[in-house]
């Protein structure tokens, strides 16, 4: 038997299994006479004439061929396999933000894919929930696809990787943002604060909002608000059993309909300290639509003893060219953004008492890698440096 000396052939990063029947690569493409055999074979019994000369080759189960398009049943299953292998890789390596997967097949509870050929090229057809529009990219789904999930269209894809192009370290910017989420969370929560508001929660992800405060509280109360439709597709996702958790969709720019939510009622006494979590937000709300007071209203709703955790996005350390990228992807999105400058930011926490965001520091804000990091040079990541961030409280 001879082996292969070439790479071996690779399906999203793994190597195929080779079998020993396979030919040896100076016999592939001659003609059967050069390679010293007759033009016309021997006849053999049925059971060989029909034994395939090389063993399924298969990828995490499946064989090889249910990746092609062209074979029956094959794209569904390559969507499942695929949704498969990201799990297995999360599991090794938490906090993983992206595996780049074939043709980027992703499979989600709430939709199926299929691919058909047109023109000789493949076009996947997506089922979408109701009320949600395929055409145009959500900031939700788009900030799900930057953190690595699967609860986003091609479309939401397309626009993140034309961002991607002006600005090769969104992906960091992303998770430097999640992370300060998750710190500033714990944190006011380690103050004595019980429930949190998470406004503009984006969709079910790594580390969520309650999922990170059960790690110090057992009883922590969420309710998560977003206006984006698939976030109540997706609510299973982050109700809890216990009934501490509550997902509803409401626009932040209608402060009372988020407020007098009675699923929000029933998990959250504004009458007690709330921490109300407004991370990477209100970059969605044009100054017309005044933010500024729309996060007083927010706070003015809150017991004394409440905080204030609030990131927003801008282009004062970034490449105006990455900065305008975004504003015109986002332009054709179902919100558009909005960079502002770190002295508008600051703007979002008059009235409230800045907390220092690290040993030593003032009451100042700072980029999302450095609130809360033990070594905040070590945090200001390029990054990191698309969001301001800070926590404040009311007294």
């Amino acid at each position: 038997m001879s082996s292969d000396p070439e790479e071996p052939n690779r399906v999203l990063g793994i190597p195929l299994r080779t079998s020993s029947r396979a030919r040896p690569e100076a016999e592939r493409g001659r003609p059967e006479t050069e390679r010293g055999r007759p033009e016309t074979e021997p006849t053999r019994p049925e059971t060989e004439r029909t034994r395939p000369e090389t063993e399924p080759q298969r990828v995490l189960g499946f064989p090889v061929d249910w990746f092609s398009s062209s074979a029956p049943g094959g794209p569904k299953s390559a969507a499942l396999a695929v949704r498969a292998f990201r799990r297995w890789i999360r599991s090794l390596r938490p906090g993983l933000a992206r595996v780049d997967a074939a043709d980027d097949v992703l499979a989600g509870d709430a939709r199926m894919i299929s691919r058909e050929r047109e023109g000789g090229e493949v076009a996947e057809a997506e089922l979408v929930p109701e009320g949600v529009d395929p055409s145009k990219p959500s900031p939700a789904r788009m900030y799900d696809y930057m953190l690595g999930g699967t609860h986003n269209l091609q479309v939401d894809r397309i626009a993140t990787e034309r961002f991607r192009a002006s600005m090769p370290d969104l992906e960091d910017a992303a998770w430097a943002n999640r992370g300060f989420h998750g710190r500033a969370a714990r944190w006011i929560a380690e103050q004595g604060v019980r429930q949190f508001i998470d406004i503009g929660s984006g969709l079910p992800t790594q580390n969520n909002t309650h999922e990170t405060l059960r790690q110090i509280l057992d009883d922590a109360h969420v309710a998560y608000v977003d206006s984006d439709p698939m976030v109540l597709v997706y609510a299973r996702e982050l109700l809890t059993e216990d009934g501490t958790t509550a997902v509803i969709q409401a626009d932040l720019r209608d402060p009372r309909s988020v407020l007098d939510n009675p699923d929000l009622r029933a998990v959250i006494d504004l009458s007690q300290p709330v921490g109300l979590l407004m991370t990477a937000v209100l970059q969605f709300v044009a100054d017309s639509s005044d933010p500024w007071g729309l996060v007083k209203r927010y706070v003015d709703a809150s017991a004394p003893g409440s905080y204030l955790a609030l990131s927003h996005i801008t282009g004062d350390r970034l490449p105006p060219q990455s900065v305008q990228t975004g504003v015109d992807v986002y332009g054709g999105a179902t919100e558009s953004a909005y960079p502002r400058t770190k002295a508008e930011i600051e703007r979002f926490f008059d009235g409230l008492e800045l907390v220092p965001p690290y040993a030593g520091a003032g009451q100042i804000i700072v980029n999302v890698g450095q609130w809360g990091a033990e070594d905040p040079v070590a945090g200001n990541s390029d990054g990191a440096q698309a969001f301001y961030c800070g926590v404040g409280r009311r007294s």
